[in-house]
């Protein structure tokens, strides 16, 4: 699939590729053109990519010439082909080159199976700048002779934001090279793991500031938050990098404005007191749902509740109407409420809140 305008006064600004399925066969015949086989090819332009599958080929996604938009929910599936091509010995999941900008990449999965390339990289930054968050990078079959990298930032024109990404079995999390110069790289809420003999969680740390991951490796890590313990996925084995209920990156992550924060972006909504460690929320509505009891004594009415895990706080709302307004009529530490019985109807709800009375925070 190809986006394209030659000329930039025409340039498209604004367009959809969605909800494609491409896929590569072995021939060695269909190995030809100077960027390999590619995907969907956004170049020159600005497009949205949302919601498509790539199997095969020698990139999935590969956005070029000051091209934009967003990339997201994506799938891109490598594995090993049959006979082995000449003209391109790497595969990259996304690749963002030519002073492009796609503003943000985020809720791909690329998993890679090839055991043959000598190199595979989930996602790359080359000369272009993007906003990487809540990605999953996988690999299998790996020659320990290759280059795996989950994410690759090269000479980035500007600023480069990861964010809340998973990467699990690559030979290395991360590899930069700067040019003449460099630009930041904010590497925050993102979760490093690999069972392979060898593993480097990044090459290079100048101008890269940390906070708030978990990694196999800490060479050369600064910055605080940051742990280096088993993140305790649910069911790696089966492609499952959803955390366990005990997983130490639950309520670890740094929280961000205009991603976790509403700031003039979108809101990524998280459970407990802080975002989670990587590309996957624990959600704690997937426990055993809190029990309310009611009772009466006298002309009193009281109901009660369990406690939410990870809040302090928890605010009371009323209305005669259940599609009305509500107001809060109890902002406490208790788990209960007493109301005075009356004729008319009244209609309850509680919200768990780490908002102090009087203050400000995040509620559920």
């Amino acid at each position: 699939i190809v986006s394209s305008y030659k000329n930039d006064k025409n340039k498209a600004r604004s367009g959809r590729i969605a909800n494609n399925s491409v896929n590569f066969d072995t021939d060695i015949s269909s190995k030809s053109g100077t960027d390999g086989r590619v995907g969907i090819n956004i170049t020159n332009t600005i497009a949205d990519v949302e919601g498509n599958t790539i199997n095969g080929g020698d990139a999935g996604i590969m956005m070029k010439s000051s091209s934009g938009g967003r990339l997201a929910n994506n799938t891109v599936n490598f594995d090993t082909d049959i006979t082995t091509k000449n003209e391109i010995l790497y595969k990259t999941g996304i690749l963002i080159t030519d002073n492009s900008d796609p503003g943000e990449i985020s809720g791909n999965k690329i998993v890679s199976r090839d055991s043959r390339s000598n190199s595979v990289t989930g996602i790359e930054i080359n000369g272009s700048k993007a906003d990487i968050m809540y990605n999953t990078i996988s690999f299998e079959n790996m020659s320990p002779a290759a280059v795996r990298a989950g994410i690759k930032i090269v000479n980035a024109a500007d600023t480069v934001n990861v964010y809340n990404n998973t990467i699990y079995n690559t030979l290395q999390g991360f590899f930069i090279l700067h040019g003449t110069g460099y630009q930041p790289v904010n590497i925050i809420n993102n979760i490093y793991w690999s069972d392979q003999p060898t593993n480097l969680t990044i090459n290079d740390t100048l101008g890269v500031r940390f906070f708030n991951n978990c990694f196999i490796d800490s060479t050369n890590i600064t910055g605080a938050g940051n742990i280096f313990v088993y993140p305790e996925f649910t069911l790696p084995w089966h492609s499952d990098y959803t955390l366990s209920s005990t997983s130490p990156c639950i309520n670890a992550g740094m929280i961000i404005d205009g991603v976790h924060a509403f700031s003039a972006g979108k809101t990524v909504y998280y459970y407990g007191t802080a975002p989670d460690i990587g590309a996957y929320e624990f959600y704690q509505d997937m426990l055993a749902g809190p029990v309310v009891t009611t009772s009466v004594t006298g002309n009193d009415f009281t109901f009660s509740w369990d406690p939410y895990p990870g809040f302090a706080y928890y605010k009371v709302y009323a209305s005669d109407d259940p599609f009305g307004a509500f107001i809060v009529v109890s902002h406490t530490a208790e788990l209960f409420y007493t109301a005075p019985v009356s004729d008319s109807k009244k209609f309850y709800y509680v919200t768990a809140t780490n908002d102090a009375p009087g203050g400000t925070g995040t509620a559920k």
